[in-house]
């Protein structure tokens, strides 16, 4: 098996595809890696490059304020990460189409992932796309609009800008997996968690776990949480990661 990385532009951003030279111009299953805060997908490499040695079409992106994609330089301000979600998740869609259109995505079986803020995306995707059939969220939370709630309450901002965080956060309802449980449908979906996390601690994820269990929409949901691991995706997570895809998709 020989992966190679080809990197593309769409919309005015640039993606990396990591893919056997055997499968480069023929339909294969999709998955999405998302980097994490501060992260950018070059960091990714790894992951991605795990995912397509098991025969994946890999999409690793830089989400807005990241990597290719930063502005001056700058560190991303907290308060703009609801922004940076819903950006990530027009620019997922907008490559699956591309790949779609042009016949390279095998209908049933394309999976999101992503750790972090990547795995909060993830989770949020789920709740907009029905073309997700698998997804892998590594230290995530589907409690998204509570979570940026009080992230916003601990920040020191002026009023203005405040203000402004509020609106965007308020927007965050719509695509937050808590309120929205039903959109599950039944999808194979993986929580991880490590249990010291301090940054997006594993309450959320086993809460909602535990309740969503019950119903028909949560029958394929698994949570996994490891002992003594704080926000930090080891090797052993990422095969477990992989393994979840080789198994489900």
């Amino acid at each position: 098996m020989n992966i190679i990385i080809n990197e593309h532009t769409l919309n005015g951003f640039n993606y990396l595809e990591l893919i056997d030279t055997t499968c480069v111009d023929q339909p294969a299953p999709l998955v999405f890696f998302l980097h994490g805060y501060t992260n950018n997908k070059e960091l990714s490499i790894i992951s991605g490059y795990k995912l397509a040695r098991n025969g994946y079409r890999v999409i690793l992106l830089d989400a807005k304020y990241h990597g290719e994609r930063r502005i001056n330089n700058q560190r991303v301000p907290e308060y703009r990460l609801p922004e940076i979600i819903n950006q990530s998740l027009k620019d997922i869609d907008a490559i699956h189409n591309e790949l779609t259109t042009r016949n390279l995505v095998i209908v049933g079986r394309v999976g999101v992932t992503g750790e972090s803020l990547g795995g909060i995306t993830t989770l949020a995707a789920l709740t907009q796309f029905k073309w997700i059939d698998v997804a892998v969220s590594l230290m995530g939370t589907p409690s998204i609009y509570q979570f940026f709630k009080s992230q916003l309450q601990h920040l020191d901002l002026g009023e203005v800008t405040k203000k402004i965080g509020g609106a965007i956060i308020t927007g965050l309802k719509d695509i937050d997996l808590s309120r929205h449980p039903e959109t599950l449908a039944g999808r194979n979906v993986l929580l991880w968690h490590g249990d010291v996390d301090q940054t997006v601690p594993y309450y959320d994820d086993w809460a909602f776990y535990k309740t969503a269990k019950h119903h028909d929409y949560g029958t394929n949901l698994s949570f996994e949480l490891t002992h003594n691991v704080g926000h930090y995706v080891g090797r052993d997570t990422t095969d477990m990661m992989v393994a979840y895809f080789k198994a489900n998709l």
